[in-house]
């Protein structure tokens, strides 16, 4: 799951979140650099069944102090993290998403916007936009957006081909 936060959300005159407290309950507590003009602060989060936490290109991460993690639940899953600057540059969603919210009018706020792409990746944006453009969703729309399609298994990929024909 990636989790982006724009540049716009950390412009001047965007309205502000409320102030994050810490808790000696939680083991770590980090500060997520505002991106540049253009940019994305992403955080991408990993879930590891294996028992091992993972991180893609962990040497770098390091490097970068751009890593999170390991959080580790009762059923040893691995929740890990990775923060990284990303351009908007190709980014049609969120595009998208600052088009629609000049259609609208009225006090903005700080909302999050969530959809899967094509791949069935989920992204999860936070976005400055006006508070005219939102609305309540139905259960089952709700139901319909967060349903997550199963991965096909080798199995199911050989009974969906057709016989090589002789």
């Amino acid at each position: 799951m990636r989790v982006r936060f724009p540049w716009s959300t950390f412009e001047p005159g965007s309205p502000s979140c409320p102030q994050p407290t810490t808790s000696n309950q939680v083991g770590q507590h980090l500060l997520l650099s505002a991106p540049d003009p253009l940019l994305a602060a992403d955080v991408d989060l990993y879930l590891s069944e294996n028992g091992q936490p993972y991180w893609p290109n962990e040497e770098q991460a390091r490097i970068d102090n751009a890593t999170m993690g390991p959080l580790v639940n009762d059923a040893n899953q691995i929740l890990t993290a990775i923060a990284t600057h990303r351009s908007l540059w190709r980014d049609a969603a969120t595009a998208e998403l600052a088009e629609l919210s000049r259609a609208h009018s009225g006090p903005r706020g700080r909302i999050v916007a969530v959809n899967r792409d094509d791949s069935g990746f989920l992204w999860m944006r936070e976005v400055v936009a006006p508070n005219s453009m939102l609305r309540l969703y139905g259960a089952d729309e709700v139901r319909e957006a967060t349903q997550i399609t199963p991965r096909p298994t080798p199995a199911d990929h050989c009974r969906d081909t057709e016989p090589d024909e002789i």
